[in-house]
């Protein structure tokens, strides 16, 4: 049995086709995008977390070695900072340990070639003269809303510039 469609309720049906089947590929086209969100965030919060192990281990140790291999996940503006930072601690005769006890990302905004991540963090850091081993400043816990910015060098994503700005006082 053939059913043919005349009359004036036949441009209803087609449009009504239409409409589902561009609702169907809106919601296909945004969960991509959502898939898409998800790997980045995970990606950047992998390169973040590379950094700031390497930050960890090379301002504790101040040794050439260490910053030369966080040059893995940094560079640009972040990599100099640090080093700067541990010619800093040799010149005054200090090394310091800290330790990140929480992270956590808000936001991840791609913009061109980059992305810019926005986390709150919970730093703990200790200042020790190397000499004596005497603690300078003890267990200072200060919490920070940080701006990541990452850029794709040799295949992966590299910190080049870390903005920080303190929230308080733990």
């Amino acid at each position: 049995m053939d059913v043919v469609l005349i009359g004036r309720r036949t441009w209803a049906l087609w449009l009504m086709a239409l409409l589902v089947g561009a609702v169907l590929s809106l919601g296909a086209l945004t969960a991509a995008h959502a898939a898409q969100k998800a790997a980045l965030s995970v990606a950047a919060e992998q390169a973040i977390a590379g950094y700031r192990a390497g930050e960890r281990a090379a301002l504790r140790t101040l040794d050439a070695g260490v910053l030369a291999q966080t040059a893995l996940f940094a560079t640009g503006a972040a990599l100099a900072d640090l080093a700067g930072r541990m010619q800093s601690l040799r010149t005054s005769g200090a090394y310091t340990q800290r330790e990140i006890e929480s992270f956590a990302v808000r936001e991840v905004i791609e913009e061109d070639a980059q992305l810019s991540v926005l986390a709150e963090e919970v730093h703990s850091v200790q200042t020790a003269l190397q000499a004596s081993g005497a603690a300078v400043e003890t267990n200072r816990r200060t919490a920070f809303e940080v701006t990541y910015t990452l850029v794709q060098e040799a295949g992966r994503w590299k910190v080049r510039s870390v903005a920080a700005v303190e929230t308080g006082v733990r």
